[in-house]
């Protein structure tokens, strides 16, 4: 017998956001650069939100929500981001300490 675990969320309501593993080459002013990927994906819609940025730093990371909520057109009641240093500063289970700038 198959088992499964099913959950249903609703259009909007959380939104997981993370860096790629692997970086990709870009080039800026004919300079070779390595640029992180950027990735949002809405549970519900599965609406993903794609973006190359030159690092995993805070200003960019908070840059790409900007462009990300822009691009959904609103913004989601809850983001998940993956323990990403830029968003967490302490990954705990049940009280996780955020980043004030990202709060």
């Amino acid at each position: 017998q198959r088992l499964e675990l099913r959950q249903d969320y609703k259009a909007g309501e959380r939104c997981a956001v993370d860096y790629a593993g692997m970086t990709v080459p870009v080039y800026e002013d004919g300079v070779l650069k390595q640029a992180q990927i950027f990735v949002g994906a809405l549970y519900g819609s599965h609406l993903l939100y794609f973006e190359a940025t030159e690092s995993q730093q805070l200003d960019h990371f908070l840059s790409s929500h900007v462009r990300m909520f822009e691009y959904f057109g609103g913004t989601p009641q809850c983001l998940i981001p993956d323990n990403l240093k830029s968003g967490v500063k302490s990954a705990l289970w049940y009280e996780p300490g955020i980043n004030r700038a990202y709060q």
